[in-house]
């Protein structure tokens, strides 16, 4: 099966983005832009997943891979697991696949690099159930506000046809508040805390 292609984005020049790495709190806004649109959607639901921007940072070809904690880099370990289903969520994504990429600890995207640190794709079985071990991802300047804590996310079905661009964020996190791209319903319960670890379970991605 052929790797699923998209067009190629890359990074051309993080100062003109005004994307530096996280390094303190920024003023807050001071009115909510978090999209409010209900909590987050299960198979118990059965409403699809929310969709949500790309960014700059999405690089195609990532390699096969569900742990992204083999770079040795200090931080929190997030454990993400799920299913991707479609129709009446009763049946799994056979044999599509589910791509994840997000910054570092330090709010850094590896653009550039042979090793594609935070990215991969994971194929999934025929009840489309997935898993990663990652850590969380940094925040990062975005012009004047901070990004909250966020994985992207990409499904793909058997033939390579991109069925969902969508992003991750982590329940809990201050900074979503005044975050414009956030959804509530994209926001992840989870067992554990942003500063030590985090056991996200029955994440389902709903297609």
């Amino acid at each position: 099966m052929n790797q699923p292609k998209t067009r190629r984005q890359f990074l051309q020049g993080m100062t003109a983005l005004g994307v530096t790495a996280c390094v303190k709190k920024p003023a807050f806004c001071t009115e909510p832009a978090l999209i409010q649109d209900g909590e987050f959607r299960t198979v118990s639901d059965c409403i699809p997943t929310a969709t949500n921007i790309e960014g700059p940072f999405y690089v195609t070809d990532a390699p096969l891979r569900n742990d992204f904690q083999i770079w040795g880099d200090d931080g929190v370990a997030v454990s993400i697991s799920g299913r991707v289903v479609t129709g009446d969520c009763s049946v799994g994504l056979s044999n599509g696949m589910v791509e994840f990429w997000h910054a570092d600890p330090n709010g850094d995207y590896d653009n550039t690099s042979s090793e594609m640190k935070y990215r991969g794709v994971i194929m999934l079985d025929e009840s489309g159930t997935y898993q990663l071990n990652t850590l969380l991802p940094g925040r990062y300047l975005n012009g004047t506000q901070y990004r909250p804590h966020h994985i992207h996310v990409k499904v793909w079905d058997v033939e390579g046809v991109e069925l969902l661009t969508t992003q991750l964020y982590f329940e809990g996190d201050e900074y979503l508040t005044c975050d414009p791209f956030a959804n509530t319903s994209l926001v992840m319960p989870f067992e554990g805390s942003l500063d030590t670890s985090i056991v996200a379970s029955n994440i389902d991605l709903i297609v």
